[in-house]
């Protein structure tokens, strides 16, 4: 119970992911890092307890690629993050299956750059 003049307690997802794009160096591992958090807000936008509209899932996915357009990632793992990233932003209802494998791919690609709980966190999503 809090008081009448508290404020409610802000429940804040990816802590995880955070912590880690924090403490990376500048760099691929830094970007790594954001490019999953970026991921995990749209896969949350998209098949989360509450998910955004197809116009607010759109507009994300598509700031989201300008974005990553312009991070210092190599080609292959550009290329599975835009997928993850399409696999969120589509105009229809999100399709779950696609989400986790999106998110499986991303995983093989990247995940040595990942600490333990980063992983924790991101190991539900692909499961479908």
């Amino acid at each position: 119970m809090h008081p009448p003049y508290g404020l409610a307690s802000v429940s804040f997802r990816h802590r995880a992911l955070a912590s880690l794009a924090a403490r990376a160096p500048i760099g691929p591992a830094r970007d790594v890092a954001l490019a999953w958090f970026v991921c995990a807000r749209l896969i949350d936008g998209a098949a989360g307890p509450e998910p955004l509209s197809d116009a607010a899932r759109t507009a994300r996915a598509a700031a989201a690629r300008t974005w990553l357009a312009g991070a210092g990632l190599s080609a292959s793992v550009r290329l599975v993050f835009a997928k993850l990233i399409d696999a969120c932003g589509t105009a229809t209802p999100p399709d779950r299956a696609r989400i986790a494998k999106g998110v499986s791919d991303a995983l093989k690609v990247t995940g040595d750059q990942l600490d333990a709980p980063s992983r924790a966190e991101l190991e539900p999503f692909a499961k479908a």
